[in-house]
């Protein structure tokens, strides 16, 4: 999958960014954005968010009851699969849960009353996207319990216009729904216990927008890199008290 497609794949509102560089001030003060469209952000939850079956992914099909039938297979560029019972099916976006009773109810071509498992044994689409003062923005694979910190080191690390102290981490909730929260990454490097300092581990889709300290800086990246780049609704926007 293209990098653009992980970074924004269920992503409806593309000035969601747009309010996490607003909230970063051009200094380390506390900056209280109000929302003109508050009802686009969910309230913040650490419920997990699903997984999302990609291109490039490779599946475990089980049969319990007809073992000989299990397979691993590749989901291919246009998100779909071929297998034993049902041929081709489209699976692109879809949860493991919503993939598993979707390929039960296609091996009812073939089997009676079919017992199907799905497992993902190999995400090539787990990525989280690190954006803003680093040295390498871009798209990286999310391996094991990771947090924001390796994250950044992936991302060559931060520049030195890095505000720290308000990183924004967009993130989709099980709904689907954009959420936002913004980490002190100042506190935790200096030792800090709250929540607000503490490194937040991350999950596939996550976006991690480390803003620069200046607002003039901040409004030249939403221009070069969402303005002219990503099509959003612009009706989505933001003031500061």
């Amino acid at each position: 999958m293209a990098v653009t497609a992980v970074f924004w794949r269920g992503l409806t509102a593309g000035g969601i960014l747009a309010l996490a560089l607003l909230m970063a001030g051009c200094t380390g003060s506390a900056v209280s954005p109000k929302a003109r469209n508050a009802q686009a952000f969910a309230p913040w939850s650490e419920a997990i968010p699903p997984y999302l079956i990609g291109p490039g992914d490779r599946l475990a099909i089980s049969y319990p009851r007809t073992p000989e039938l299990d397979e691993t297979v590749l989901v291919l560029p246009d998100g779909a699969v071929s297998v034993k019972t049902a041929g081709v099916v489209g699976v692109l976006d879809l949860s493991v849960a919503e993939t598993t009773a979707k390929l039960t109810q296609a091996a009812q071509k073939m089997l009676r009353d079919p017992l199907v498992t799905v497992a993902v044994v190999e995400a090539a689409t787990a990525k989280v996207s690190v954006a803003g003062a680093v040295e390498k923005p871009g798209a990286y694979p999310l391996t094991g319990r990771a947090g924001i910190m390796e994250a950044v080191a992936q991302a060559g690390g931060f520049r030195d216009e890095a505000l720290l102290s308000k990183v924004a981490l967009i993130r989709r909730n099980p709904a689907n729904k954009p959420m936002l929260r913004l980490v002190d990454l100042q506190g935790f490097l200096e030792g800090g216990t709250s929540a607000e300092t503490a490194d937040v581990p991350l999950y596939v889709g996550d976006i991690v927008f480390v803003p620069r300290s200046s607002i003039a800086e901040l409004d030249l990246w939403v221009d070069q890199y969402l303005n002219r780049a990503i099509p959003f609704s612009r009706a989505l926007t933001y003031t500061l008290p």
